[in-house]
């Protein structure tokens, strides 16, 4: 593998992260760490909180607009269905980052990736940090199919939903690894295809929750696979850090 530089190189992160993150050392893999830390967007709070709060860019159009004022007491009537769900500095930017999108608003840069409306909503973080409830809170306004990915697998196994059926829809896909493996080989990987294919071709959009990190993704489905997700999806992660909130264990 080519030397690594002393300095944060670009076009070396870009090397790594096209390998495959099973044959990476474990330097290599702090390299990619401290250059994502390092080049991480720089978030002004402020402006964003003002944006929120006043919801000043809605932009105007013919369909019903979606506010705030919507937004929240819909959102409070999900988080009353998930006791111990509150607002806080580990989720906040994944809120507000629903919100905009959902408003079609200009979208804040808290996605590991580069945002987009065009996109599906890819929640990653530890269990309990509310990735589900605020799936729940996007299938209120934009209803869609709701799947748990071992579902998803199962279906498929017994036939009982063929890829026709299910690439005509949009999609969440809920807990992303949780499924099983079958035959010695993954079904989930040629299904994510089948989305992203969909994606590209019609616009569909796939929504995710997921425990894992995109560099466990990775080395579940292959790199090929996470990278499809960067494409289709804006990657958010909420409540990873360690000791963050688990709020089922609040109740």
């Amino acid at each position: 593998m080519t030397k690594q530089p002393e300095t944060l190189s670009k076009s070396y992160y870009l090397f790594l992260k096209s390998r495959n993150p099973a044959n990476l050392k474990p330097e290599h893999k702090e390299y990619i760490r401290r250059y994502e830390e390092t080049n991480a967007p720089k978030i002004d709070w402020n402006y964003w909180n003002k944006v929120f709060e006043k919801s000043g860019a809605e932009k105007k159009r013919p369909e019903k607009k979606i506010t705030k004022k919507i937004f929240m007491a819909v959102g409070k009537q999900v988080a009353n269905n998930s006791l111990g769900y509150v607002i806080d500095e580990q989720n906040k930017h994944a809120v507000l980052f629903v919100y905009q999108w959902l408003a079609k608003n200009d979208l804040p840069p808290v996605t590991l990736n580069k945002p987009g409306h065009h996109k599906g909503i890819l929640l990653a973080g530890n269990v309990g940090s509310g990735k589900t409830t605020l799936i729940d809170i996007i299938r209120r306004f934009r209803p869609a199919r709701k799947s748990r990915a071992a579902q998803v697998v199962e279906m498929i196994e017994e036939a009982k939903a063929t890829p026709e059926l299910l690439k005509k829809f949009d999609l969440f896909l809920d807990e992303l690894g949780t499924e099983k493996k079958s035959y010695g080989a993954e079904l989930m990987p040629a299904f994510l295809e089948m989305r992203y294919e969909q994606f590209k071709s019609k616009g569909l959009l796939t929504h995710i929750t997921t425990n894992m990190s995109m560099e466990e993704i990775a080395e579940r489905y292959g790199p090929r696979i996470e990278s499809r997700l960067w494409e289709m999806c804006n990657i958010i992660y909420l409540g990873a850090e360690e000791g963050s909130r688990d709020f089922r264990k609040l109740l």
